[in-house]
């Protein structure tokens, strides 16, 4: 049995250098699972900081770290034209910031638009995501079994390196009762410095029965042999 699924990329990343990026699974998995890889609808005219940041923070005392950070960024390394992809700005057009709590989320509506009526043209079975891209296919999944006769809906979601969100509107939504009842696979790499375990297990925690496996490595989509972790996960799935 093979299923479909739509794969959504990182942020600063596009639909070409996650495909680079996730050869390897593909390759394993290409028995199992035939994905397909689109771009996120915005890109970003500045450089996303990302700094490690304390709950004590406000917002103001971040954009102005930020804004230090970035400064020093284009003085090193010049400013370019666009930064990559996002699937949603946050506080202003053209930025992002992944630290920042109460701020606005904008475009986020277009990009579930934009990925459902992908879904729908192909008949997907589930979504893929690395990163920002699990978490987009996360929200959409709880926003479409929030809905009482969606036009379609994943049957599963395989997440890697999935960060719960900084900010408090897309946080509380994620952790508004009911749980989502999709069948998850939560891959986290041990030494990921980008987003922490725990972060990532705070999103887990969002979906009924989430099923969570370690790889040795980073922030990335796992090189290593781990064909029977996924093929264990496919096996629940109904097509």
């Amino acid at each position: 049995m093979k299923f479909k699924a739509l794969f959504l990329h990182g942020l600063t990343q596009d639909s070409k250098i996650i495909a680079n990026e996730s050869s390897y699974m593909k390759g394993m998995l290409s028995k199992i699972l035939d994905l397909t890889y689109i771009d996120a609808p915005y890109t970003l005219d500045t450089y996303p900081v990302f700094c490690h940041v304390t709950n004590e923070k406000t917002d103001e005392e971040l954009r102005r770290m930020e804004s230090m950070f970035r400064e020093n960024y284009y003085k090193k390394h010049g400013k370019k034209e666009t930064y990559g992809r996002t699937w949603y700005y946050t506080d202003l057009v053209g930025a992002y910031s992944p630290q920042m709590r109460d701020v606005p989320i904008i475009g986020i509506e277009k990009s579930f638009d934009f990925v459902l009526d992908e879904c729908k043209r192909a008949n997907y079975d589930g979504l893929v995501g690395f990163s920002q891209g699990s978490l987009i296919s996360t929200l959409l999944t709880k926003k479409l079994y929030n809905e009482s006769n969606p036009e379609w809906k994943p049957k599963f979601c395989l997440l890697f390196s999935c960060p719960m969100p900084y900010t408090h509107s897309l946080k509380t939504l994620l952790a508004t009762p009911p749980k989502i009842p999709v069948p998850s696979l939560h891959v986290l790499g041990k030494n990921d410095k980008l987003v922490a375990n725990a972060r990532s297990l705070m999103l887990a925690d969002c979906y009924n029965e989430p099923m969570v496996h370690y790889h040795d490595g980073g922030h990335h989509v796992p090189y290593s042999d781990e064909l029977e972790t996924y093929e264990k996960f496919f096996a629940n799935i109904s097509k």
